[in-house]
């Protein structure tokens, strides 16, 4: 299937298994091929293959990892584009998962200002969030996602088939990200994980991209696509990304219907259908949060000058943004 995202740069999102061949669709001279080396080890010889029947391809592999998504692997992946020869004409190809795309948008977006990439995501969590919206950029002194762009991909190609190589807990890792979509919309959106997984992808790529869609640049409704992140990536970094980030969501989701609920915007029977949702998928799960993980979150994007800006659940399927001192979140939620 095929899901048209109208953004500044209008792309569509196709989703069904083998659609990897669909890189035969897109032209250039050059192509250069991003990857991690876990990544490379199952799928790089078959992408470079396809590409490789109409143009010159150069496949680049960097350490997999959170702690790889720096500034130091774009300079090495901007000198190889660079040693590669491309031009403005050329073609990136981010082939994995969420690090890989957001690492692999940037650096097109980048390059001589900007060239066209194509996101091959091969994870859960792309499928059905980081590949779609044209977020891309790295990490920066321990602060997610610090320094980066906004720029939309040529095309997205969600392979289904590429999930069959992926580990349980990475399953479970995309897994957060779909109960988050369920949270803010309603619906049965996860019930599908398991009996039909393409239609699951689907429906979460269609939530997104409406969003997108309304707001491309998150200055304002977009804001609500960040409903458990700011907790969840304050426990990524303080736990040096041990944790996987749909597993953070998932436990800042849980954290920010207490919160709700503490300060009287979620009646305790709503809250209760969260809390059930994120038990069904064994997503309900505790970390601790206190002094440590509140100074990150003074580190997060959607700080300003007093505070943060929270997401919190109103109702299932109403999420609303709340402003926060970091007085009032230390006092309300700190162990």
């Amino acid at each position: 299937m095929e899901i048209k995202v109208n953004a500044s740069t209008p792309y569509d999102v196709i989703i069904e298994k083998g659609a990897i061949v669909r890189l035969k669709d897109f032209h250039a001279d050059r192509i250069f091929l991003l990857t991690d080396d876990v990544v490379n080890s199952f799928y790089g010889d078959t992408v470079e293959k396809i590409l490789a029947e109409n143009a010159d391809v150069k496949r680049f592999a960097f350490l997999h990892g959170e702690e790889n998504k720096n500034l130091s692997t774009v300079q090495d992946i901007l000198k190889a584009m660079s040693d590669f020869e491309m031009s403005r004409g050329d073609l990136l190809v981010a082939l994995g998962g969420g690090v890989t795309g957001d690492i692999g948008g940037f650096c097109a977006s980048i390059y001589m200002r900007g060239i066209k990439w194509i996101n091959c995501p091969t994870t859960l969590l792309a499928m059905i969030d980081s590949s779609v919206g044209g977020k891309t950029g790295v990490d920066f002194y321990g602060a997610k996602n610090m320094v980066g762009s906004f720029y939309q991909p040529t095309a997205v190609i969600a392979d289904v088939d590429f999930l069959k190589t992926l580990p349980e807990k990475q399953f479970r890792n995309g897994l957060g990200e779909g109960i988050k979509y369920e949270v803010l919309v309603g619906g049965n959106i996860c019930a599908d994980v398991k009996d039909n997984i393409e239609r699951f992808i689907a429906k979460c790529v269609e939530i997104k991209k409406d969003i997108v869609e309304r707001d491309e640049k998150e200055g304002g409704v977009r804001a609500l696509l960040n409903l458990g992140h700011t907790f969840g990536h304050a426990l990524e970094k303080t736990n040096d990304f041990a944790i996987q980030h749909g597993e953070g969501v998932a436990v800042g989701i849980k954290i920010a219907t207490r919160l709700s609920e503490k300060k009287g915007i979620i009646e305790k029977a709503e809250a209760q259908k969260i809390y059930h949702l994120l038990k069904t998928f064994d997503m309900d799960g505790d970390l601790p949060f206190g002094e440590k993980e509140l100074l990150a979150v003074r580190f997060d994007k959607k700080r300003n000058a007093n505070g943060v800006r929270l997401i919190l659940p109103v109702k299932m399927g109403l999420c609303k943004p709340f402003e926060f001192t970091f007085d009032e979140v230390k006092e309300l939620i700190c162990d």
